[in-house]
């Protein structure tokens, strides 16, 4: 049995990762960790972790040594575009070092992404309909209905400690930490995030009945779930540098091209903190569109409800766009999207998807979803049992398939 060694990097405060890299141990190979801040000290410590503590514009240099010293084959990581993580990966490739990258699945509410290259599929996950329909019928199929229940609140408050001692006590240990965060601090973030939670029902209940209202009186519309202002999808694998020209774009075509009678429907991010006022601006942008009584912002409400009714979902490669696959929904992909595929998404440009009829291969679609599962997730949560149990039970099985 050849050695492989794993390294995990920056990754998500769940225990789902110290314990995943306990039963890598427990099976023979070497596994260590590299902590850039206190966070990461305090949900990954002992023996086999390393903190680096050099400046940033030192990380290329230091982490080629450490891959070619410790013989390292295989580096797990939390997300592609953290900035200690896109250095790595290029060096990674220069030296042949497999790469994994983790995070929320693709399918929702109890999978997540273990995928061996960067997510979208950089080892070539097949965009063409035959090889898709070809390679899924030598898998096993797979059982959509959920299994496990996550822990929002389980997330928030190690979230929440993983950043409070970033924010407060890293000077004494990592002070020359470089953060990916946001403009904003990340834990403030967190906070809103919390308070939304805490404020969500009375939102959804006013989102669903305008909903119900509109279904009730016939009324055609279009339905556009809005992605977070910094979310990594949209700022790296699309053309937008924010959400707000997502909006522009869509309200400048479906004033042009869309039918008198049709709405479109903008439903906020589950997770948005505002630290833009959407319910402001985009009753401003479309006002300027000339579509002020065609457009409705929601703020909650059942995202399932509202791909039920719709004619059609325009989004930029939000996960919400396979849902609405998965629901029969036509759905048209504005930046890249790993299920943008001809025969599941609209191939059209968005000023004739307003009013072009478009049929999902239902075929198609069940292989790709078999595919994906397959190769790309595993079934289980990050924050509460006994999903995570799962994810590592199922993580092993991934990650040993590869033979090193």
């Amino acid at each position: 049995m050849s050695q492989r060694h794993f390294v995990f990097l920056r990754t998500m405060p769940s225990s789902f990762f110290p314990r995943l890299g306990k039963k890598i141990e427990e099976e023979g190979y070497i596994v260590s960790r590299i902590n850039f801040c206190l966070g990461d000290w305090l949900f990954w410590q002992g023996p086999n972790s390393y903190s680096y503590r050099e400046k940033y514009k030192d990380w290329p240099k230091f982490i080629l040594q450490y891959i070619m010293f410790n013989k390292v084959t295989d580096i797990i990581l939390g997300g592609e575009y953290r900035n200690y993580h896109k250095e790595a990966i290029v060096i990674a490739k220069t030296q042949g070092i497999r790469i994994w990258v983790t995070d929320f699945g693709y399918l929702r509410p109890d999978w997540i992404t273990l995928e061996e290259g960067v997510m979208g599929g950089s080892l070539g996950f097949p965009s063409d309909p035959a090889t898709i329909i070809e390679e899924a019928s030598k898998l096993p199929e797979i059982d959509l209905a959920p299994r496990f229940r996550e822990s929002t609140w389980n997330m928030i408050i190690k979230e929440l400690i993983y950043n409070f001692s970033n924010v407060f006590f890293n000077w004494l240990s990592y002070p020359n930490y470089r953060s990916s965060g946001l403009q904003e601090p990340y834990h403030v973030f967190v906070i809103a995030r919390a308070m939304r939670i805490l404020r969500s029902h009375q939102r959804n209940r006013k989102s669903n009945l305008i909903l119900q209202k509109i279904q009730s009186k016939g009324l055609g519309y279009f339905l556009v779930p809005m992605q977070l202002e910094f979310d990594y999808q949209l700022l790296e694998n699309s053309p937008f540098s924010g959400f707000t020209e997502v909006i522009e774009m869509i309200l400048g075509s479906f004033s042009l091209h869309s039918r008198d009678t049709d709405i479109i429907l903008f439903k906020s991010h589950p997770s948005e903190p505002y630290f833009k006022k959407w319910g402001e601006v985009i009753p401003l942008i479309a006002q300027r569109f000339g579509v002020q009584d065609r457009v409705i912002f929601l703020d909650g409400g059942n995202l399932e409800d509202m791909i039920m009714g719709a004619n059609g979902v325009v989004t930029v490669n939000s996960t919400s766009g396979l849902k609405s696959l998965q629901l029969g929904c036509p759905v048209k992909v504005l930046g890249k999207a790993i299920y943008d595929v001809c025969g599941l998404t609209s191939q059209t440009n968005l000023d004739e998807f307003w009013k072009t009829y478009h049929v999902i291969n239902r075929n198609l679609l069940d292989a790709f979803v078999r595919l994906l599962a397959n190769t790309v997730l595993i079934r289980g949560v990050l924050f509460k049992e006994p999903g995570i149990t799962s994810a590592i039970n199922h993580g092993l099985v991934r990650l040993f398939k590869t033979k090193g």
